[in-house]
């Protein structure tokens, strides 16, 4: 859960970010994910590791955020495989959630940069959000090495989703 929003209007994605938006209680249940498909969960996982790689990059990471930034790319890259091939795999699924709340507490906690801009632009443009995200990889994967270019400090365990 994240304090930012996102609204689609005539083809033009804004983004705002307001506390109010928070919901007052959350339950991160995997079992009641199991009958969520492959085509939606695999797509909003690579969304939630975008979220994580971006709070690595954007101009007030902070060593916390990045902690947890790279703590939910390693729990989301053991995670979704599993959970893709094995929809019944709660402890998959449970590791994925854990991953997603560290990536929305990440990209909640600093701003966004190029690849969610560039995400925006496109998804409000051609597709729904997480499917957008996932074609935009390679968008993303040059935004990372811009960025990498100008700083140089994305971890390696980060970058290869593990430890």
């Amino acid at each position: 859960m994240t304090p930012i929003c996102g609204l689609t209007d005539a083809g033009v994605k804004t983004t705002g970010r307001n506390l109010r938006v928070l919901p007052k209680t959350v339950i991160y249940d995997p079992a009641l994910t199991v009958s969520l498909p492959a085509s939606i969960s695999g797509p909003s996982g690579l969304n939630a590791i975008a979220h994580c790689v971006e709070a690595l990059y954007a101009d007030d990471a902070n060593p916390i955020i990045s902690l947890q930034a790279e703590e939910g790319i390693r729990a989301l890259a053991k995670s979704l495989p599993l959970m893709v091939e094995q929809p019944e795999n709660l402890d998959a699924r449970s590791d994925a959630l854990y991953g997603a709340w560290l990536a929305g507490t990440a990209i909640g906690s600093v701003g966004m940069a190029l690849h969610h801009k560039l995400c925006h632009t496109l998804g409000g443009s051609f597709n729904p959000a997480a499917r957008g995200y996932t074609r935009s990889r390679p968008c993303a994967c040059h935004a990372l090495q811009c960025r990498r270019c100008a700083r140089n400090h994305v971890p390696n365990r980060a970058r290869n989703g593990h430890r």
